[in-house]
C-alpha cells in the first residue's frame, strides 16, 4: 500500500472519528447546579404557608408513577396550607437529560390522562423582583372536582411554555452537540372561585425564601 494512500485512509478515519464525537450529544452542565435537591432547597414551611398531610398529592396509577421515576432524575409534591385553611398543591419535576425519548411532561397532557377534562387555557407572568416569568394557566375538570393550575417549563435556560417551543430547543441543543436538563414547577388547587391570584402569591413568598442560584436552577438565567 502506498504512503499516499495509508495517509489517505488515516485522514478520513480522523475525520469518521471527529464527526462521530462532534455530532453525539452530551449533557450540558452548568456547574453552579450542581447537588441541588428539591427537597433541601424548598422550605417546609414559609411566610404564612406550612406542609399540609391532609390532602396528599396523588401522581396517578402505578404504572404512572413508575413512568415518572423513569422520566425525572427528582421529584417534589407537597401541599401546603396556610392560617386561613388555604390548600396550595406544589410539584416540582426535574430531569437532568432533554432527548426525543425522556422529555418534561406538559400538565395539558397529564391531567387528560387521569381522567380530568381541561375546560380553559390562558398564558400570564409572573414578576419576581427582576424576573418575569411566563406562565400557563389551566382549568382542570374531573366530576365535582375543579382544579386551577399555574405552571412553568425551563428547558436549559429558556421557558417553553408549548411542546413545539420544547421540541425546538432540544434540537437546537442537539444540532450543537449537547444535552441540557428540563424542569416542571406546577402550582394548583381545587376551588369553587378563581384561585390564580393566591398560586401567584404563593410563588412570590416562596421564591423570596430562596437563593439567586435556586431561583435561576427553577427558572432559568434568562429571566433574570
Amino acid at each position: 500500500m502506498s504512503i499516499l494512500k495509508s495517509t489517505s485512509i488515516l485522514v478520513a478515519l480522523l475525520i469518521a472519528f471527529y464527526l462521530g464525537s462532534a455530532l453525539k450529544p452530551t449533557p450540558v452542565k452548568n456547574e453552579q447546579y450542581s447537588g441541588i435537591e428539591l427537597e433541601k432547597i424548598i422550605p417546609l414551611a414559609f411566610s404564612d404557608w406550612k406542609i399540609d398531610d391532609t390532602l396528599p398529592i396523588v401522581l396517578g396509577s402505578p404504572e404512572q408513577d413508575a413512568l415518572l421515576e423513569m422520566l425525572y432524575s427528582q421529584l417534589l409534591s407537597r401541599t401546603y396550607v396556610d392560617s386561613k385553611g388555604n390548600q396550595i398543591m406544589l410539584s416540582v419535576a426535574y430531569g437532568d437529560m432533554q432527548n426525543k425519548v425522556s422529555q418534561v411532561h406538559f400538565p395539558e397532557v397529564c391531567y387528560p390522562a387521569q381522567g380530568f377534562e381541561i375546560v380553559e387555557e390562558s398564558k400570564s407572568i409572573i414578576v419576581i423582583e427582576k424576573m418575569t416569568i411566563p406562565v400557563k394557566r389551566l382549568e382542570a375538570v374531573l366530576g365535582n372536582r375543579r382544579e386551577l393550575v399555574t405552571y412553568w417549563i425551563r428547558i436549559g435556560d429558556e421557558i417553553a411554555l408549548s411542546r413545539i417551543k420544547q421540541k425546538l430547543i432540544i434540537i437546537n441543543k442537539g444540532l450543537a452537540g449537547q444535552v441540557t436538563d428540563g424542569l416542571l414547577f406546577r402550582v394548583s388547587s381545587i376551588s369553587i372561585g378563581n384561585d390564580y391570584e393566591r398560586q401567584e402569591v404563593f410563588v412570590k413568598q416562596l421564591f423570596s425564601e430562596l437563593s439567586s442560584v435556586d431561583k435561576s436552577f427553577l427558572v432559568g438565567e434568562k429571566v433574570n
